[in-house]
C-alpha cells in the first residue's frame, strides 16, 4: 500500500502566451476590438468634418469640446469592454488548465518561465482545448 510520502510529485508547465494566442476566444476578441477601433476612427473622421463646417471659432471650439468628451467616453467603453471580456477568457482558460491538471493527475502546473527544470510540457494539450 502506497502512503502519501511515497507518492511522487507530478508537475507540468505551460507556455501561457502560446495558449492565449491560440485561443479562439482571444482571436475573436482581438478582431472585435479592431472593428470597434475602426468604427471609432470613422466616427472621428465624421466629427472632424462636422467641426470644420462650423462657421465661427467659438462654434468650432464648443463642438470640439463636446466631441472630445464623447470620444473619451467611447474610448473608455471600448477599453472596459475589452478588459472585462479578456478577464472572462482568462478565467475560462484557467478553468481549462485546472480541469486538465486534475484529469491528468498533476500536483502542480507552472508557467513556462517559472520552471527551470523538470515537468512535462502540456502546452499543446491545453492550446488544443481552448481552440
Amino acid at each position: 500500500m502506497e502512503n502519501k510520502e511515497d507518492k511522487k510529485v507530478k508537475m507540468a508547465f505551460i507556455d501561457v502566451n502560446y495558449v492565449v494566442n491560440q485561443s479562439k476566444d482571444v482571436k475573436e476578441l482581438k478582431l472585435e476590438n479592431a472593428q470597434k477601433n475602426r468604427e471609432l476612427q470613422i466616427w472621428l473622421s465624421k466629427v472632424n468634418t462636422n467641426v470644420i463646417e462650423q462657421g465661427t471659432k467659438a462654434e468650432k471650439d464648443s463642438l470640439l469640446a463636446q466631441y472630445n468628451k464623447e470620444f473619451a467616453i467611447r474610448q473608455n467603453n471600448i477599453r472596459q469592454d475589452y478588459n472585462l471580456k479578456l478577464q472572462q477568457i482568462d478565467a475560462k482558460i484557467t478553468n481549462v488548465i485546472a480541469e486538465e491538471a486534475k484529469k491528468l493527475d498533476y500536483d502542480f502546473i507552472f508557467a513556462k518561465g517559472t520552471l527551470l527544470y523538470g515537468g512535462e510540457d502540456i502546452t499543446l494539450k491545453i492550446a488544443e482545448l481552448v481552440k
